[in-house]
């Protein structure tokens, strides 16, 4: 691999000053930059999250899909779509979500729950997750626009469309139970299985509907004491972006110079992949066919690292193309900072 020419290092002050010129304004101006990105306000006990990454081409057509291991879920986190947050016994993790329209949800996922942020089109403004197992409780806020929904919060059982509204959503693996209460506003709640009889049903304060497989029934019923316990835990959940947390978003958790020491090797990366590509389209010759791994291809200098020390991951897509990714400054491949270039693809 070749070493950095005389230009490329001057590019890579210019951009590390930029990145904190833009980042210091941002953080003056009180601005957030999560959009679909959402913020872990806190972690209690202890949580894990499994990142997703789907890479498609410009038609659409899905080349690759990838899921990373379990990892420790912490507080300061960004969740992205597709990442699926798993919690243990006697753990909680909340989670502030804005879109792009400057709505919020903030929810609490309970203990021994499992839940996935889903994926949205690209103008989707609906905030989308999936309960799979246990308790999720849901402040959802909204800037005046009742009649419209802004989250979508979804079990194999039922779906529960949001205005603006407090409540909470169990389900019950197995059986395939769900329960939706509601202490304010009011949700609706279509049922999505054929197992279900009926239509949607708008659930008021006051209510707790059950979508019951077994039965084939959707009931509501006046909510009982227990749950009108776990609702005011509703209130305790935080629903803001401190200047705090703006800040520790824009400077990577306060630290500022291990970011841009990050951005640095986030340009170097990026260099060394292109000569990656460079290597890979030489190496296929006249037959056009690229290798079956890096491996194949021969390295002057350097090594198949990335500069965070972790193993360029490449899959090769079809016989002239292919798929290059850093795992990026966190070291977990498919989370939102993977580096990623397609080649002989687009």
């Amino acid at each position: 691999m070749k070493s950095l020419p005389i230009k490329v290092i001057y590019f890579l002050i210019i951009t590390i000053a930029s990145l904190f010129a833009m980042k210091l304004a941002d953080w003056y101006k009180g601005e957030d930059k999560i959009e679909k990105n959402y913020l872990v306000k806190e972690v209690s006990g202890s949580a894990q999250i499994r990142h997703q990454a789907i890479y498609k081409t410009k038609e659409g057509s899905v080349i690759f899909k990838g899921e990373s291991e379990w990892t420790p879920l912490g507080p300061s986190s960004l969740v992205n779509q597709g990442d699926t947050i798993k919690t243990s016994a006697a753990s909680s993790v909340d989670i502030i979500m804005i879109n792009p329209q400057g709505t919020t949800v903030a929810s609490r996922i309970k203990e021994n729950s499992l839940i996935q942020i889903e994926s949205q089109k690209s103008m989707d403004s609906v905030i989308k997750m999936a309960l799979r197992r246990g308790t999720a409780l849901v402040h959802a806020l909204t800037l005046g626009a009742k009649k419209k929904e802004i989250f979508e919060l979804r079990t194999p059982t039922a779906t529960a469309g949001i205005r603006g509204t407090q409540f909470f959503v169990k389900h019950q693996q197995g059986a395939e139970r769900t329960q939706v209460a509601v202490s304010e506003g009011i949700v609706n709640v279509r049922p999505d299985t054929p197992l279900l009889q009926g239509a949607s049903v708008d659930v008021p304060v006051g209510k707790t509907l059950t979508a019951d497989p077994v039965t084939h029934l959707m009931n509501v019923v006046d909510t009982l004491p227990v749950d009108r316990e776990e609702l005011k835990e509703i209130k305790t959940i935080p629903t803001k972006i401190s200047m705090l947390d703006s800040l520790s978003n824009a400077f990577g958790n306060s630290k500022l110079f291990p970011e841009i020491y990050d951005q640095i090797l986030t340009e170097i990366a990026k260099y060394s992949m292109g000569a990656f590509e460079d290597a890979v389209i030489i190496n296929s010759g006249q037959s056009g066919e690229f290798p079956n791994s890096l491996q194949e291809i021969k390295l002057e200098k350097g090594n198949y690292n990335d500069p965070w020390g972790t193993p360029y991951f490449y899959k090769k897509t079809g016989s002239s193309s292919a798929l290059l990714i850093s795992a990026g400054p966190d070291k977990i491949l498919y989370s939102s900072d993977d580096i990623v270039k397609f080649i002989g693809q687009k």
